[in-house]
């Protein structure tokens, strides 16, 4: 079976580091964010569909009545009702669509900013190019992906479970209430999970692609391991 860096990092980087192949790496980083954006983009369609809530809103297209009452309704928008009907699953839906896009530039800024942290604490080394390291950054953002499919799962189970109100403000609770669900416990969980493998992959990657001995890969490993914990648990 062929050796990977996900589960024998070691002997992987070993074999190949230094002059690990940064177009492969590219190619994974920008795999990771398209699956991580696709994940999200499925949980909000499913809250959309769950969502079958209309409720009645202020229409933004009609200026204020004070502006009605002194032009008359030929002013621009004054024919225009007061309110209108809004349909929460179309809202969030719309939100969810607006959102993607930055879930996908994120993923990839992110690795870059990971992958510039790695090898700023990773000179005193004295091996490897920058290449090499977003080499070992990309693979340690991979159980990134795992963790967006756990969400995945878990958010598709909650929606299926749950009975969404017709009641604005009781729905507004109950988004809240799964919202902390899917906030503090799940996240928590599995992000220590990821973390450790990131720690298990970078660890080996700046020993055998940047040269640093085992304890100052660990050290910093580690360390970028856990602000990127910190910051999952935190956004």
């Amino acid at each position: 079976m062929p050796r990977t860096p996900l589960l024998h990092p070691d002997e992987y980087f070993r074999e190949r580091a230094p002059g690990l192949d940064f177009g492969y790496a590219l190619v994974l980083a920008v795999v990771v964010a398209l699956l991580t954006t696709a994940a999200v983009g499925f949980v909000g369609w499913q809250f959309s569909e769950a969502l079958d809530t209309t409720i009645t809103v202020e229409n933004e297209n009609r200026p204020p009545d004070w502006v009605c009452e002194d032009n008359g309704d030929d002013w621009p928008g004054c024919d225009e009702p007061e309110t209108r009907e809004l349909n929460l699953g179309d809202e969030l839906w719309d939100r969810f669509v607006g959102l993607l896009p930055v879930v996908f530039f994120s993923s990839l800024l992110g690795w870059l900013v990971v992958g510039v942290f790695l090898h700023l604490l990773s000179r005193g080394g004295g091996r490897g190019t920058f290449g090499d390291t977003l080499a070992v950054a990309a693979w340690g953002g991979v159980p990134m992906f795992v963790e967006s499919a756990v969400g995945l799962v878990a958010a598709s189970r909650v929606v299926r479970g749950t009975s969404f109100s017709q009641n604005p403000e009781v729905l507004l609770q109950q988004l809240q209430e799964l919202q902390s669900f899917l906030d503090w416990p799940l996240t928590f969980a599995v992000g220590l999970v990821v973390a450790g493998w990131q720690l298990f992959v970078w660890r080996a990657g700046l020993e055998h692609a940047r040269g640093l001995d085992s304890d100052a890969a660990l050290g910093v490993a580690g360390l970028v391991a856990f602000v990127v914990f910190l910051l999952g648990v935190v956004g």
